[in-house]
């Protein structure tokens, strides 16, 4: 909630946004890739333009890029190694995240987002007990907020097409 995005020290994600980081992920250049990466052109990142891990995670960088709040994009932050206990087995397991972006609004305030798209969320019989540990985890130990966006947060019409065509213009027309 509210109450825990400004009682926790902002600083310790901060760094990513100025400071060279490790990326949690590489996305390959490849033609026969199963994701289909991309190429997004940014004015919110270190780089003038990223590469994106699929379509969904384009779309949802077009959300960020046009909205005045956000001020600054990392992508691919560092990955986080989290433990989770198993029932079935007794013991904690090491499980790994690898966030596609980070972000950082006018308040300072950071937050991290995975792309999911919605078949992947119901594939995984975990998920929603992953998405709780990791905002858990994000909150308590990293001072930051933790995100899923699927296709029904990103996708929606006729915001998509009117943001896609907010987007497309900032970098037609620089006029004031």
């Amino acid at each position: 909630g509210s109450r825990d995005r400004r009682s926790y020290g902002k600083a310790q994600m901060k760094h990513i946004f100025n400071e060279p980081y490790v990326p949690g992920r590489t996305v390959k250049d490849r033609a026969r890739h199963p994701t289909l990466p991309g190429i997004f052109p940014t004015r919110k990142a270190t780089a003038p333009w990223v590469r994106t891990r699929l379509p969904l995670m384009a779309d949802g960088l077009i959300h960020l890029e046009t909205d005045p709040r956000v001020v600054r994009i990392a992508v691919y932050p560092p990955k986080l190694e989290y433990s989770v206990w198993n029932d079935i087995s007794r013991r904690s397991k090491v499980r790994t995240v690898s966030p596609d972006v980070a972000v950082q609004e006018d308040d300072g305030h950071v937050t991290v987002i995975e792309y999911v798209p919605v078949a992947i969320q119901e594939e995984r019989a975990d998920f929603d007990e992953r998405v709780r540990v990791l905002r858990e985890i994000y909150a308590e130990e990293h001072g930051c907020g933790y995100a899923v966006h699927s296709e029904l947060s990103v996708r929606i019409e006729p915001r998509m097409t009117n943001l896609r065509r907010q987007y497309e213009h900032s970098f037609v027309d620089d006029r004031p």
